[in-house]
C-alpha cells in the first residue's frame, strides 16, 4: 500500500507535480539500468557450476530482467501522468555514477554487477516505508543534506523522502487536492490520444491515466509492484529480492567460492573521466565499438519511446513503442557480451558493461521528420553491427549477434515507412519488415570459443574482407579469415 500520506496546506501548483513527476521519472529510469547491468553480469554458464547453481543464476536473470521490465511499466506510467497533465514524457536523468544532489542523500544510485552487496542495495532501495533496514555495504551515502520547498514559493523544487513509496503517497496527495482545489478538467487537460495503455506497450500493469481514478490506479500499480510494497505482496520488488539474496546466501554457504557473475566494472564510464574517482574507463580497442553500439542500441530506443509517446495517431503511435521495445531487447546481448570481456588491455583488467550513456538531452522530434532522422540513424548502428562480427566467449552464440543485425534491418524498415506521403523516406538497405528473417549462420560458420578477444589485438580493417550476400529473405556476411572450414559450406551447399 502507499505510505501515509502527507497533509498539505493548499494544493501544489501543476509546475511542481511535473517536477516531483520528472524525479519520479529519473529514479524508474535509472533503477531499471542498474537491475539491468547487474542481470547482464550473471554469466550465462560455468563449468564450475553444479545442477542446482545453473539452476539458479538461470532463475536470477529471469527474476531481475521482470523487475527491470516493471520498472519499465512504472516509467511508461510516470509518462502517462506527465502527458495527462498536459506535459511531455520526461527521459532524461544524470549519467553513470549519479553524484549526490539530484535525489535524497540516502539514493545511493550506480552501476554494480551481481553480487550479495548488490542485492542488499537493491533491497534497500525497493523497501517499504515501514521497513528498517542497512543499505548494501560499501553502497552507504557519503553526504547528509535535506532538500525542502519553502511554502508558497512559485517555482518548484525538490523535496526530501525516505523510500520511493513516500514519493508516490506526496504525489497522490498533491493531486488530490489540486482536484478538489481547481477541478479534474483543469488538471487532466493532456491528449488522451497521446496515453501508452496496454495494447500498445507489453508491460505488466500498464494503463491510460485521464482522470484522478486512473492517476491514482497508476500511482497504486507502481507501488505494488515494487516501491513500498512489503509482505503483502509476494511477488513486490522487494519479496523478490529478498528471496533472491537468501537463495544466494544457501548456495554460498554449501560452496563459498561459487561465482555467478563476471568480475564486471564497477562505475564503468564510456568517456575517459577527468578524474579516476573510482570509474573504470572501458578503452579495449574492440570491446569499446561494443560498448558504442550498445549505448547508441539504448539511445535510440529512448527516441522512439519518446515519439511513441507524442504521437496522436494510433498507427504511428503502436509503430513507434514496438520498435522502441525491439530494440531495448537487442540491447541485452550487447550488455551481456561487455560483462564477459575486460574493459581494458592492461593485466588483472575488470570486465566491462554497458554504460547506458545517452545524449545530453533527449527531446521530441519533429513528427515530420523523426521518421527519416530515425531510420537514417538505426541504419548507422546496423552497419557498424555488421562491421562488429564478434568472436564468441563461452555461452554465447554468433547467431545471437546476427539476430541484433536482423532486428536493426526489421526497425530501420518499420520506421521508415512512417515517412509522410512524399517526404525522402531514409534508404534502409534492409529487406522490408515482413522479409526480415534471422540469419542462422551458427549451423554454417563455426567460430573458435575464445576466453576474450583481448587474447590478440584487434585486426587493422583494411585487412578484414567481409563479403556480403544479399539474398530474398536473408544477407549473409562471410569473413574467411575467422572461419574454420574450407567454404564447402557456402560454396558446395545446392541451397546457397
Amino acid at each position: 500500500m502507499l505510505a501515509p500520506t502527507p497533509a498539505h496546506d493548499s494544493a501544489p501548483t501543476r509546475e511542481q507535480l511535473l517536477y516531483w513527476l520528472h524525479e519520479a521519472a529519473e529514479i524508474e529510469h535509472n533503477l531499471m539500468c542498474c537491475y539491468l547491468y547487474a542481470a547482464f553480469s550473471l554469466k550465462q554458464e560455468d563449468p564450475a557450476w553444479s545442477a542446482d547453481e545453473a539452476r539458479a543464476v538461470a532463475g536470477w536473470r529471469r527474476t531481475i530482467t521482470a523487475v527491470a521490465l516493471e520498472e519499465m511499466t512504472h516509467l511508461c506510467l510516470v509518462g502517462n501522468l506527465m502527458n495527462a497533465l498536459g506535459a511531455q514524457v520526461h527521459l532524461n536523468r544524470p549519467m553513470f555514477p549519479i553524484e549526490s544532489g539530484p535525489y535524497p542523500a540516502d539514493f545511493v544510485i550506480r552501476l554494480q554487477p551481481f553480487s550479495v552487496a548488490t542485492i542488499e542495495h537493491f533491497k534497500f532501495l525497493e523497501r517499504p516505508h515501514q521497513q528498517q533496514m542497512a543499505d548494501g555495504a560499501g553502497f552507504e551515502a557519503q553526504n547528509h543534506y535535506q532538500r525542502h520547498v519553502p511554502a508558497g514559493r512559485l517555482s518548484p523544487g525538490a523535496r526530501d523522502y525516505a523510500t520511493v513509496g513516500e514519493l508516490y503517497a506526496t504525489l497522490r496527495a498533491s493531486l488530490q487536492a489540486l482536484v478538489a482545489e481547481r477541478g479534474e478538467a483543469y488538471v487532466f487537460l493532456g491528449d488522451p490520444a497521446r496515453q501508452v495503455d496496454a495494447t500498445l506497450a507489453p508491460l505488466p500493469g500498464v494503463c491510460a491515466v485521464t482522470n484522478l481514478a486512473s492517476a491514482e490506479q497508476a500511482l497504486l500499480t507502481i507501488v505494488t509492484q515494487g516501491e513500498g510494497a512489503g509482505d503483502e505482496h509476494i511477488d513486490s520488488h522487494f519479496c523478490k529480492f529478498s528471496r533472491l539474496g537468501d537463495e544466494l546466501a544457501a548456495l554460498l554457504a554449501v560452496r563459498p567460492g561459487f561465482e555467478p557473475a563476471w568480475p564486471a566494472a564497477a562505475n564503468p564510464v564510456m568517456n575517459r573521466p577527468l578524474s579516476d574517482n573510482g570509474r573504470v574507463h572501458i578503452d579495449h580497442p574492440i570491446n569499446s565499438q561494443w560498448l558504442d553500439i550498445g549505448n547508441a542500441l539504448y539511445t535510440t530506443s529512448l527516441r522512439c519511446l519518446l515519439q511513441g509517446f507524442a504521437a496522436n495517431d494510433r498507427t504511428a503511435k503502436a509503430a513507434w513503442l514496438a520498435s522502441s521495445f525491439a530494440l531495448m531487447r537487442a540491447v541485452t546481448p550487447v550488455g551481456q557480451g561487455l560483462a564477459a570481456r575486460p574493459a581494458s588491455l592492461a593485466p588483472h583488467s575488470p570486465h566491462a558493461g554497458l554504460t547506458f550513456t545517452s545524449l545530453r538531452t533527449l527531446a521530441t522530434l519533429p513528427a515530420s521528420s523523426a521518421p527519416a532522422f530515425v531510420a537514417a540513424r538505426i541504419g548507422e548502428l546496423r552497419d557498424r553491427a555488421i562491421a562488429l562480427t564478434p568472436v564468441p566467449v563461452v555461452g554465447e552464440s554468433v547467431s545471437t549477434w546476427m539476430g541484433v543485425i536482423d532486428t536493426l534491418g526489421q526497425q530501420q524498415a518499420r520506421i521508415a515507412a512512417l515517412s509522410p506521403a512524399g517526404a525522402p523516406a531514409a534508404a534502409t538497405g534492409a529487406p522490408p519488415v515482413e522479409e526480415a528473417v534471422a540469419i542462422p549462420i551458427s549451423h554454417h560458420v563455426t567460430h573458435p570459443v575464445a576466453p576474450s578477444p583481448s587474447a590478440s589485438p584487434a585486426q587493422p580493417a583494411a585487412e578484414r574482407v567481409i563479403e556480403v550476400a544479399p539474398g530474398k529473405g536473408a544477407t549473409v556476411f562471410f569473413e574467411a579469415k575467422r572461419c574454420v572450414h574450407s567454404r564447402h559450406c557456402v560454396l558446395d551447399a545446392p541451397s546457397v
